[in-house]
């Protein structure tokens, strides 16, 4: 039992210490997004690690989007699909990320933001195949809070060096509105 306990609290403060700087609240993160292949919205139980490293408002989001997604799949006949989202929304590639590496950091205002470049390679294409590697650059907007450095947005872009204009925020904020499309 002993040894339960410290386990527990070793976790526990590696957990906190994770978040002592912003790059290492990144790592955290996108150690999760990487294991985070199945894609659409975190499910409760995801919800819940996320918020060891998500700020409180975007967990609240998440769940506000899971919401609004439980009750458009519910209005729907069985065999229409409905506004469910589909594809990994932590990065701006649909299928994910199998790599990162960290660029510049950079104070903005109260939060840090760190340039994520990510990289996915689909083992399905032959080595060489021009559409095997995708890389591209997101960036990761970190807070400090009273638990340390957490995630507060994802700032998308579409290839390495194109501007990033659409967040993780705004796409759950534009979804939540627009509600179930008329279903």
């Amino acid at each position: 039992m002993r040894y339960f306990l410290a386990l527990l609290a070793f976790m526990h403060l590696s957990a906190f210490a994770a978040r002592e700087t912003p790059e290492a609240a990144a790592e955290v993160f996108y150690r999760w997004v990487m294991s985070y292949r199945s894609g659409g919205l975190p499910s409760a139980v995801q919800r819940q690690q996320l918020a060891r490293i998500l700020t409180p408002e975007l967990v609240k989001l998440l769940a506000a989007a899971s919401e609004t997604e439980r009750r458009c799949v519910a209005r729907l006949p069985p065999d229409m699909k409905g506004n469910v989202w589909e594809g990994n929304l932590f990065v701006s590639n649909y299928e994910g990320a199998t790599e990162v590496w960290y660029g510049e950091s950079r104070a903005v205002g109260r939060d840090v933001i760190i340039d994520a470049n990510l990289l996915d390679v689909d083992d399905k294409l032959p080595k060489g195949d021009r559409y095997r590697t995708y890389i591209w650059q997101d960036s990761v907007r970190l807070r400090k809070t009273k638990q340390g450095w957490l995630v507060a947005d994802v700032q998308r872009g579409e290839a390495a060096g194109t501007p990033r204009t659409e967040t993780l925020t705004k796409m759950l904020v534009n979804y939540i509105k627009e509600g179930c499309g008329g279903y």
